[in-house]
């Protein structure tokens, strides 16, 4: 869906990821790096949910080496609120 949106140019979107009862190993964290790369340009503001301790220090990683400035929330109500609210710009 997303790689749809990228190809028709449609820009300034939103991303909700709700990482909660998730595992991610190094081959989860490879894929969505690259899917992160791919999709940058097209999403205009990222909340991530669901990632503590290590997890967290792994987001931080990934968004300095693909530039993806994704922010983590500890509830989905705190995510969705910030990507809506005039404050993140």
């Amino acid at each position: 869906m997303f790689v749809e949106l990228a190809n028709r140019g449609v820009q300034d979107r939103l991303s909700l990821v709700d990482l909660r009862g998730c595992f991610a190993d190094q081959g989860v964290m490879a894929a969505y790096k690259e899917a992160a790369a791919l999709l940058s340009p097209y999403i205009e503001a990222s909340a991530v949910v669901g990632i503590t301790g290590f997890q967290r220090s792994l987001l931080e990683l990934v968004n300095k080496a693909a530039d993806l400035g994704c922010r983590p929330f500890d509830s989905l109500e705190e995510a969705k609120d910030w990507l809506v609210s005039d404050s993140r710009l």
